[in-house]
């Protein structure tokens, strides 16, 4: 029924909101200027969170991933999309990239250790052109 989308950039949430209007999405959409480390919600009041190649840009993905599960509801759903390991160094520099993907076992270790547990996890691309996405599916759990 309704959406909140985050960002940390002032300008990616005005192009959102300016998109929001656009398609006169308003009355269902809104978007906030949020830390992904610090989430605008009370405990256990969000149905689904959606990370979409955010978690790499994340110093410590761990502790996200606790904030995440801390706004989810007891049956909340993860959806994670990012990408997976690589050695494109580059991308620190010119993109901000804390980390060069994930292996599936790190995502594991923290989504357990934020008491969450991986329900689906897909791999998808071609890995000789370093453009492989994975997407992984979480549940929360009680701890």
């Amino acid at each position: 029924d309704h959406v909140v989308g985050l960002d940390q950039s002032p300008v990616m949430v005005a192009l959102a909101r300016e998109n929001v209007a656009q398609y006169g999405l308003g009355e269902r959409v809104e978007i906030r200027l949020a830390e992904m480390c610090f989430l605008p919600f009370a405990n256990a009041s969000v149905q689904v969170v959606v990370m979409n190649q955010v978690l790499h840009h994340a110093e410590q993905p761990g502790d996200v991933l606790q904030e995440v599960r801390r706004v989810l509801q007891h049956d909340g759903l993860l959806i994670l999309a990012d990408l997976t390991r690589h050695e494109l160094d580059w991308a620190r520099e010119r993109l901000a990239d804390q980390w060069l993907g994930f292996r599936h076992k790190e995502l594991e270790t923290w989504l357990d250790d934020a008491g969450m547990r991986i329900v689906s996890y897909q791999e998808y691309g071609d890995d000789r052109e370093q453009k492989v996405f994975l997407l992984a599916a979480g549940h929360k759990h009680v701890l």
